[in-house]
């Protein structure tokens, strides 16, 4: 009966790890002109040698009487890059490039900078194919997780109010 619970235990655990994040970071969502801020959380979901993933989910507090509806303001979005994205790698070659296609974005270098003390970070911008967002990502890779900074995350929307609309979203 012991044997049982231990190996049911074991199982669960593992199970319960094969879903869980491999590693995450929280963030804070700056003031805009129509929110009041809010939360969002990146997590890698896969870091392996065929894909680099990291879902992140968000949600942004609007202020008064601004005519959006709530489930546009919050939500999760999964980033699916090369598995040289996980580290340096990926951000020197796009350096390099300029611009790379990839299974469902288009990204595209932009400069390096020094942001909150880190030298040398890369800045650049995520186009997805889905056309419903741009996502301008700082990274350094003395950063938790994703080594992402800070995300931009610019709108593209039906909605008039909130097209073109800008979220700055900062590691806590």
């Amino acid at each position: 009966m012991k044997y049982l619970l231990l190996l049911t235990t074991l199982f669960l655990f593992t199970l319960n790890s094969a879903f869980a994040a491999l590693e995450s970071a929280s963030y804070h969502i700056l003031k805009g002109r129509l929110h009041k801020g809010g939360t969002a959380k990146v997590e890698i979901t896969e870091k392996d040698k065929t894909k680099f993933s990291a879902r992140m989910s968000y949600d942004i507090n609007k202020k008064a009487l601004v005519p959006i509806p709530k489930k546009v303001l919050q939500g999760e979005t999964v980033i699916e890059l090369p598995p040289e994205f996980k580290d340096t790698r990926g951000y020197a070659m796009l350096e390099k490039k300029g611009f790379m296609e990839v299974k469902k974005a288009r990204l595209q270098f932009i400069k390096r900078m020094n942001w909150n003390g880190k030298e040398n970070a890369y800045d650049i911008l995520i186009k997805p194919h889905n056309g419903k967002s741009m996502i301008e990502v700082v990274y350094h890779p003395s950063l938790p997780a994703a080594g992402w900074g800070q995300v931009i995350i610019t709108f593209l929307s039906p909605y008039p109010i909130l097209n073109g609309y800008k979220a700055i979203i900062e590691l806590n």
